[in-house]
């Protein structure tokens, strides 16, 4: 099982790719990478060569989303395929951006 995590920082914005698996075992690589990142304004999550997630991963992408709440930096999820997209919205993290988005408006 692996992963990759690539990201680019721009002026406006950072984008992250996560590709392969995002799971208990490959956790600590997502996590050392998003912690190498520079300070980020807006933050880009791709998702589309993602091929699995399970309960950590997803709990590792809630606290990043918790985390741009209290620095102040916008995160957007991008290129999930249908079933990446089911599982976000049954979790709810797309709920719980919106609310956080108002929070701040």
């Amino acid at each position: 099982m692996s992963l990759t995590v690539e990201w680019q920082h721009e002026k406006e914005y950072t984008i992250v790719w996560v590709k392969g698996i995002l799971d208990i075992t490959t956790i600590e690589d997502f996590v050392t990478e998003i912690e190498q990142m520079p300070e980020v304004h807006s933050l880009i999550l791709n998702f589309s060569n993602l091929e699995f997630i399970d309960s950590t991963g997803i709990g590792a992408i809630m606290e990043l989303i918790y985390f741009a709440k209290e620095n102040n930096f916008s995160i957007d999820l991008q290129g999930m395929d249908e079933m990446i997209e089911q599982i976000f919205e049954i979790v709810g993290l797309f709920t719980i951006i919106e609310a956080l988005k108002k929070e701040g408006a």
